[in-house]
C-alpha cells in the first residue's frame, strides 16, 4: 500500500491547495493497492480500510477533521467498497465533522 500517496493528497487539502478542490483531496484507489490487479479478489474493501487509517491518522496529527465523498469516516468504512476514486474533504480546526 502507498499511504505516503494519500498522506499527500490530504497534505494539500488540509493547506487549502489540492489542484482538485482546495480543500477536497481526490484519492484514486489503485494508488492505495499498488499488488492490483494481481489480488485473488477485488481489493475494494481492502482499500476503504487502508484510507481510513491514513485519514484517522492524519486527522490525530493535526487537529483536523475529514469526509470521504459527503460523510464523516467512520465504521461504515469498514465494509465500504472504494471503486475508483473518492474525494476527501478536510476541515481546519473545529469547523467540521468530528470522527
Amino acid at each position: 500500500m502507498d499511504s505516503l500517496y494519500a498522506w499527500g493528497m490530504l497534505e494539500w487539502a488540509r493547506q487549502g491547495k489540492h489542484p482538485y478542490g482546495g480543500d477536497t483531496a481526490e484519492i484514486y484507489i489503485q494508488h492505495l493497492l499498488p499488488n492490483w490487479p494481481l489480488e485473488p479478489k477485488p481489493p475494494w474493501t481492502k482499500a476503504s480500510k487502508i484510507l481510513r487509517a491514513v485519514i484517522e491518522r492524519f486527522c490525530q496529527t493535526y487537529n483536523v477533521s475529514a469526509e470521504v465523498n459527503g460523510k464523516t469516516i467512520g465504521n461504515w468504512m469498514d465494509n465500504y467498497e472504494l471503486l475508483h476514486k473518492c474525494d476527501v474533504r478536510i476541515y481546519n480546526g473545529i469547523d467540521g465533522p468530528k470522527i
